[in-house]
């Protein structure tokens, strides 16, 4: 028997495996994103206990220029997290373009597929009319031959 064989099957494997690298980036993105997002609380964790000492410190009997430095420390701090939001920013506009590679990359990949699934049904299609010709032709034959 004659098996179905879809002439663009390296193409729709080739486009398979595109999918799956955009979905390996997209989530490698995502862990970024994540790993970003949890260094952004253990900073303002930090801050507030900073913050914390800064206002123990200016109730004791500290110098002004520790509290300075404690002010200075709760600042630099604070300018972290501000460029750690800016590169969860970045991170988020990364996330995004790389959603639209994996949808337009699952796209291509459909086409393919539905391709294939039309082409099959032809083919099937065919091979039922096919069948359908020889049993006839055989049944024909058997009526002439007791005829």
């Amino acid at each position: 028997m004659i098996m179905f064989k879809f002439r663009l099957e390296k193409v729709l494997r080739y486009r398979s495996m595109l999918v799956d690298a955009e979905a390996l980036r997209l989530r490698e993105i995502e862990q970024r994103q994540h790993k970003m997002q949890q260094q952004i609380i253990s900073q303002e964790i930090l801050i507030d206990h900073l913050i914390l000492q800064y206002e123990e410190a200016k109730t004791d009997a500290g110098t002004i220029s520790s509290w300075s430095f404690m002010h200075g420390s709760v600042t630099f701090e604070k300018n972290k997290v501000k460029e750690m939001r800016v590169e969860e920013q970045k991170l988020q506009s990364e996330f995004q373009e790389q959603m639209l590679k994996l949808v337009e990359a699952q796209q291509e990949k459909a086409v393919l597929e539905k391709l294939r699934d039309n082409q099959l049904s032809e083919w099937e299609a065919e091979q039922r009319r096919r069948e359908q010709r020889m049993m006839d032709e055989l049944a024909s034959r058997a009526h002439y031959q007791l005829s």
